[in-house]
């Protein structure tokens, strides 16, 4: 299917492109004429002073529209060349994809190793909440109360830090690899060679020389995570 795909970003990104950014300009025209034809419809109906008032601000947005689906042509036509590059960007990266197969392969290897991470991490959290205070609630039943320490609770949201931070890593690695792949492949390609695609030195320059940059962008992201799970956890 991921063959099918680039096979039909390859021959039909252009035609998908052009129709897709015309489309939303005639979108916005489309929306200009829907609202001046309600106006029009309801403009001999007898009524309040709130509903003239609502006319006018519905035509104010209707030249708005206009306006905007005006300025948004003429940007497409001085962004016409910039458009044309993005086109042919995607056709690169579908060529890269059908002339090296084994590119497909590094997300199943990043899910494998984020699979191996996330088991170790759950068996790691809940050893450590089973170091808490195990008591019996007073209204019996077979559910346990489980008392956690100032410590183990500073424990487990470092717990829970740590696993997005390496989750991030992992993922960022692997796609820097494929980046390192598809640069190199670009850069060496000529008219008479088909260019070196080097997953291994992606590997390489990742653990060798941007292992540094990698894991400080792993952990901003894991900083915005723990953000997140906070502000949940205050809603609820």
């Amino acid at each position: 299917m991921t063959l099918v795909y680039a096979l039909m970003m390859y021959f039909l990104a252009g035609v998908l492109v052009w129709l897709s950014v015309i489309a939303s300009g005639a979108g916005i025209f489309a929306l200009a004429y829907m609202l001046q034809r309600h106006i029009r419809k309801n403009k001999g109906k007898k009524k309040k002073a709130a509903d003239d008032k609502t006319h006018t601000y519905i035509q104010y947005a209707v030249y708005a529209l206009y306006g905007l689906g005006v300025a948004f042509f003429v940007a497409l036509c001085c962004l016409y060349k910039n458009i044309a590059i993005s086109i042919a960007v995607l056709k690169t990266a579908s060529m890269i994809v059908m002339r090296n197969i084994r590119v497909l392969f590094m997300p199943f290897c990043s899910g494998a190793l984020l699979v191996l991470w996330t088991s170790t991490w759950i068996y790691g959290f809940i050893l450590l909440v089973s170091c808490g205070k195990i008591t019996q609630p007073t209204l019996g039943g077979q559910y346990k109360d489980i008392a956690l320490s100032k410590e183990l609770k500073y424990m487990l949201w470092f717990q829970a830090f740590a696993f997005f931070w390496v989750m991030e890593f992992i993922q960022a690695v692997f796609q820097y690899i494929v980046i390192v792949g598809v640069c190199t492949w670009y850069f060496t390609s000529t008219q008479d060679t088909r260019g070196q695609f080097s997953l291994l030195k992606g590997v390489w320059w990742s653990l060798r020389y941007n292992q540094g940059s990698l894991a400080f962008g792993s952990l901003l992201l894991a900083v915005v995570w723990i953000l997140r799970l906070v502000f949940e956890f205050i809603d609820k």
